[in-house]
């Protein structure tokens, strides 16, 4: 499980849960993302995302963000 946040000033803006589905695969997992945004709606994004271990947590967290920024794009 991986599980990071990000403060504004201290105070809790997002809060992201990501549990990898199954063992370690080298073609890669599906990870389940809970992405909690308080204050917001909607204040929980839940989704699926592909990633290659060998790829690395930078790697993971990029990708996390860009499913975030798509799902939240206003039209």
């Amino acid at each position: 499980m991986l599980e990071f946040e990000t403060r504004v000033n201290g105070a809790l803006a997002r809060h992201v849960y990501v549990v990898r589905q199954g063992g370690i695969s080298p073609d890669g997992n599906f990870y389940k993302v809970v992405y909690y945004r308080p204050n917001e709606n909607p204040e929980l994004l839940r989704f699926q995302i592909f990633h290659k271990h060998s790829d690395g947590l930078e790697a993971l967290t990029l990708l996390v963000f860009k499913e975030v920024a798509k799902l939240t794009r206003k039209s």
